[in-house]
């Protein structure tokens, strides 16, 4: 239970969740519910797929509110290179103030150092989510909800 919400199953064990195309939509479960390894029932009542093997991202098509993980609304999705991201997110005018990372080659706070004047000048801040996408590192531009 975590804030009054449950995560019930009547199996031997939790279902386990596929890896699926990301979709609109990112949840990062709490960690107690990937400690639990309740992963795959999460994904269940989201209806979400995994973003990569091994990595306890989940993403679906439709936005499902819930106690259990922080969703995130995708804005873009780009395979991980520091010039590319810097120049998407300049072009947009997007400025990260949070970065989140697992399976992910580099550390948030050395990330956020390279790319600390990423997006001077916009007025909309967004949240990185790095992971792999697939077998490759890749970069979520997120709004969170």
């Amino acid at each position: 239970m975590i804030d009054g919400g449950a995560l019930l199953w009547d199996e031997a064990s939790p279902p386990l969740v596929e890896v699926g195309a990301p979709g609109a939509y990112l949840y990062d479960p709490d960690p107690a519910v990937v400690r639990s390894h309740l992963v795959g029932l999460l994904a269940r009542q989201l209806e979400a797929t995994l973003v990569a093997d091994r990595v306890a991202y989940l993403s679906s098509v439709t936005e499902t509110p819930t106690p259990f993980a922080r969703c995130f609304r995708v804005l873009a999705q780009v395979p991980f290179g520091l010039r590319r991201l810097r120049q998407r997110l300049d072009g947009e005018g997007w400025r990260p103030t949070e970065i989140l990372r697992r399976r992910f080659p580099v550390d948030p706070p050395d990330l956020a150092r390279d790319l600390r004047s990423a997006g001077d000048g916009g007025d909309r801040t967004v949240s990185l989510v790095c992971t792999r996408v697939g077998d490759r590192p890749g970069v979520f531009i997120c709004d969170p909800r």
